[in-house]
């Protein structure tokens, strides 16, 4: 009995040691065939390009023909699977370049680096770069080894054609651009910072002259990182600038000493958002002491325009990294009015200007900065609702609101037409000294990233962060 259980034992040992094998060589089958196959994901496409210099390229059947005057002179495909092609004049020179999407099976060309002993013999993507000839030959210009992201589809720039864009099978996109020796990844997007109210009240000054003489830099000290690493950081300049000692004043009516807006461009700062309820407080000799200080410091000023700039101007407008900006900056009001004898000193929230300042304006993205909303309240009012509304309509990509001193919810709107609008109701302040009220010493730091997509432009990482606001004794 004990000799049959022991066969047995074998038996079923041995069956099971066989039908492993069995499964392990299925699968090890499975993983090469899988290995040898080409993803599924993959749009081979087909179309016809005329090159300047006389030829026509046609893509099918992931082969490229290249004919002159309707006879073939050339094929590219014979090695490789081409997935889809362009031309453009990548390196400024006047010539054109074929620039092919293709697979092949290794990771590296001929010349594969020197510390990789053996090439896996599996199908990898790559960009081949060739000159063309106008007798139809090609002529290697640069070969990419394995992309290391799988490419769904790649284009030129519109407004610059020495740039491809490439998007990867989880919709991101890259910048590429000739650079003497192949292609470089370049920046695809703007990183932005924005802080809410810098509203200076007299314990503020009375600190710096007590204990900074005079210098404000230390207002900016703690966010000076954060401000220098961002592409694009914005502060809305609650209190109107000074250069006169004696017109320097707390609320009602605010005059802010000409050396905080040297602290602010010290920190970095490239923005200023100046249309608030404040900006009149001085008349119009603060609008121009603000505008003419920021314009020689190189500092983008917004919303107010001094009285030698008198023609409206509806935008400012600020490139980086290949994305035009469109900015606009409102207020509902101000305490103050010079509306009449400078109509143009102070951009006010009217429905009727809005529809068409914004309309007035061709950018990649649109940024509006507004003042608006009720103070102390921390969730926005109907008019807040009402203007986002509005401006999600227009198209406008991103709202970044101030006024009520107090951090309030932020909020994705999409439009009609599916045009999705990011709104920050309000950054609360920034730099104040309202300890009376405690959501007031909470300050908002937003941050977000415009990049580069397949139809134009998108808002990434957006993000309200809060903080403490510093009290200064």
């Amino acid at each position: 009995m004990d000799r049959h259980i022991s066969h047995r034992i074998i038996k079923n040992i041995i069956l099971a040691t066989i039908t492993a094998m069995v499964f392990l060589t299925i699968a090890v089958f499975a993983i090469h065939q899988q290995k040898e196959r080409l993803p599924e994901w993959i749009v081979w496409q087909e179309r016809t390009i005329d090159a300047d210099c006389g030829i026509r390229l046609v893509l099918a059947k992931q082969e490229v023909r290249i004919y002159q005057n309707e006879t073939l002179k050339n094929t590219i495909g014979n090695e490789v699977k081409v997935q889809d092609m362009l031309l453009t004049d990548l390196e400024g020179d006047g010539d054109e370049e074929l620039i092919l999407l293709t697979w092949k099976k290794g990771k590296y060309g001929p010349a594969r680096p020197f510390w990789v002993e053996e090439d896996p013999q599996v199908w990898s993507q790559h960009l081949f770069i060739y000159d063309l000839q106008a007798d139809g030959t090609t002529q290697s210009k640069w070969f990419s080894s394995d992309n290391g992201r799988e490419v769904t589809r790649f284009k030129v720039m519109e407004k610059n054609p020495q740039i491809l864009l490439l998007e990867d099978t989880a919709g991101d996109c890259t910048l590429w651009r000739w650079d003497s020796w192949g292609l470089k990844n370049m920046d695809n997007g703007v990183k932005w910072i924005a802080f809410g109210d810098n509203l200076i009240h007299d314990g503020i000054y009375e600190y710096a002259d007590r204990k900074q003489n005079g210098n404000y830099d230390f207002l900016y000290e703690d966010v000076r990182k954060d401000v220098v690493e961002a592409d694009l950081a914005a502060v809305q300049l609650e209190s109107i600038l000074v250069d006169n000692p004696a017109a320097v004043s707390t609320y009602p009516y605010f005059g802010t000493p000409i050396a905080v807006g040297e602290a602010i461009a010290n920190a970095g700062f490239d923005i200023v958002a100046c249309a608030g309820n404040h900006a009149a407080d001085k008349g119009i000799t603060g609008i121009n002491t603000t505008t003419d200080f920021f314009a020689e410091k190189g500092v983008t000023c917004l919303g107010i325009q001094g009285s030698a700039d008198m023609e409206y101007r509806p935008c400012e407008y600020i490139s980086k990294n290949g994305i035009c900006f469109a900015l606009f900056d409102y207020t509902y009001g101000t305490s103050l009015s010079i509306w009449e004898k400078y109509p143009s000193a102070v951009h006010y929230l009217e429905e009727d200007q809005i529809h068409k300042d914004i309309a007035s304006c061709d950018a990649d993205c649109k940024i509006v900065f507004v003042h608006w909303g009720t103070e102390y309240i921390d969730m926005p009012d109907e008019e807040q609702r009402k203007y986002a509304d509005l401006f999600a309509a227009l198209g406008v990509d991103a709202v970044i609101g101030t006024h009520p001193h107090v951090v309030q919810r932020t909020e994705l709107l999409t439009g009609a037409d599916g045009h999705e609008t990011w709104v920050a109701y309000s950054l609360g302040n920034f730099r104040a000294q309202q300890a009376f009220n405690e959501q007031a010493m909470i300050g908002g730091k937003l941050t977000f990233t415009v990049e580069h997509c397949w139809d134009g432009v998108r808002i990434r990482e957006w993000n309200l962060d809060e903080f403490n606001i510093p009290e200064y004794r």
